[in-house]
């Protein structure tokens, strides 16, 4: 398997900051987790979101799976003919 390289590690950080983007595979990628997670909803296909997770002062992103409730399976006419009441 490769290894991919994050290029956030690759930059000195002198500063302290980071710069608002940097480019990955001639895409600019936003360096700003709320930015960022932005940015992967915006490409996504699958149902569901991206969304930033804050655990005490760590903050990650994670994938939710978008799941039909009951409700809107019902509203869509879903069901299998096999579970309405007859």
């Amino acid at each position: 398997m490769t290894e991919h390289r994050n290029p956030l590690m690759d930059r000195p950080r002198t500063t302290g900051a980071l710069t608002a983007f940097v480019t990955v595979e001639g895409e600019q990628v936003p360096t700003n987790i709320h930015d960022y997670c932005g940015w992967l909803n915006a490409r996504e296909r699958r149902r569901g979101m991206w969304a930033v997770i804050q655990a005490g002062d760590r903050k990650t992103v994670e994938w939710r799976a978008e799941i039909a409730s009951q409700d809107w399976i019902r509203e869509r006419n879903l069901t299998p003919n096999i579970a309405r009441a007859a």
